[in-house]
């Protein structure tokens, strides 16, 4: 278990440099417009609709370590080709875009498979403290990955920040197999019945319509999703533009504002022992979600303080939402349908994210990315009012 969870925290860290990286190449250096920009995040998400299905019944057929690494290698080949082709003086946006998308792709399958990998290789007992630890390296890294990206970007220009992306997912490939087959053997999803008539690709949405508790929770993710890419698709254009401030200041501020995500991986486990996963699910959106108005409300330096308030307090909720629903999944679902439960729900949750950032470039055209910032926290709070409706969902679940 500790090769996964260092080989995804080195990848993730590669992931949060590129971040702040392919945004700024576009912005700074070929001069897109807030449409383009944000198209960056709309491609980058949509994978999840492309994907996520298929994705689920690939990774409970088939040996799920292998595919990891597999993504992993295919992840660092399409990284490469934008220090390739800015070395050659021939980048343009649709090469960022062509490479987003397929970034995008290879990620969709790692993701589901990690998580679906995660109960073979940890005790039940385990399960909490592993999607913490989880959690936890990739909320460091993007809190010390934009930082670094910003920096990077500023002294030797953007193509060496993805430079770095390329080798962290190389590196984790390596983790990733260097591990034993042994844990993954007991759980060997090719051995499992291929010829039940209801063992298809659908198994995962029949799965959650029969448990309203998680149908509820992805719904609730979703909307929060939207309200997080819509944020996401418009900081750097505000940080930049309306706030001015410098390229290595933007990815500081991005990196700090992530640290609730730390403090949240840090204190899930201690939480949800307290209150216990279902009790947490329901409020940790709504406690945290009302302090992202702190965005919008960003006018200069002086307030500087309220944009990273508006992204960390949040950040520990959605974080704590994330681990608990992760832990939850894993401990009520067979294995041999983990994987196809996980890319259900993600359909929904992470396919909504285009939606967010094409809202956000709507807004951020029209209007403002001030406004959009609103939008999104005023999104970001409806989905924490949502949950206080968890309790009646297992109310009815029980029924």
């Amino acid at each position: 278990m500790r090769l996964l969870l260092v080989g995804d925290g080195i990848s993730s860290f590669g992931t949060a440099i590129s971040f702040v990286a392919i945004p700024l190449i576009a912005t700074v250096t070929l001069k897109v417009s807030v449409f383009g920009v944000a198209a960056l995040t709309v491609i980058s998400n949509i994978a999840w609709l492309i994907v996520a299905v298929p994705a689920g019944l690939l990774l409970d057929r088939f040996r799920r370590r292998p595919i990891l690494i597999a993504c992993d290698l295919l992840r660092c080949g399409g990284m490469l080709v934008i220090p390739l082709e800015a070395a050659f003086g021939g980048l343009q946006i649709w090469h960022l875009y062509v490479v987003t998308l397929l970034v995008g792709l290879f990620s969709v399958v790692a993701t589901v498979g990690a998580q679906a990998f995660i109960p073979q290789v940890a005790e039940p007992d385990d399960l909490i403290r592993a999607n913490s630890i989880l959690q936890g390296t990739q909320a460091t890294a993007q809190v010390a990955g934009p930082g670094i990206g910003g920096l990077v970007v500023q002294a030797v220009g953007g193509p060496w920040a993805a430079f770095l992306d390329a080798v962290s997912y190389g590196v984790s490939a390596l983790c990733i197999g260097s591990m034993s087959d042994r844990p993954e053997a007991a759980h060997a999803p090719e051995h499992r019945d291929r010829h039940d008539e209801k063992d298809d690709v659908w198994t995962g949405f029949r799965y959650l319509r029969r448990r309203p508790d998680l149908m509820l929770i992805t719904l609730g993710g979703a909307t929060a999703n939207v309200a997080l890419t819509l944020i996401e698709a418009l900081s750097i254009v505000f940080l930049v533009r309306d706030v001015k401030v410098s390229d290595s200041a933007v990815g500081i501020l991005l990196g700090v504002g992530s640290l609730g995500s730390v403090l949240g991986a840090a204190a899930a486990a201690r939480i949800t022992r307290r209150y216990g996963v279902r009790r947490t699910l329901q409020l940790a959106l709504f406690v945290t979600s009302p302090f992202s108005i702190g965005l919008a409300l960003t006018f200069g330096y002086a307030s500087l303080p309220l944009f990273v308030l508006g992204s960390a307090l949040p950040m520990i909720g959605v974080v704590l939402f994330s681990v608990n629903i992760a832990t939850l999944v894993q401990q009520s679902t067979p294995d041999r349908i983990l994987a196809r439960v996980s890319a259900a729900i993600r359909t929904f949750t992470r396919g909504s994210l285009p939606f967010g950032g094409v809202l956000g470039a709507i807004i951020g055209t029209v209007w403002s990315p001030r406004i959009g910032l609103v939008v999104g926290a005023v999104l970001l709070s409806s989905a924490g009012l949502a949950m206080l409706l968890l309790g009646r969902a297992n109310e009815e679940e029980t029924c």
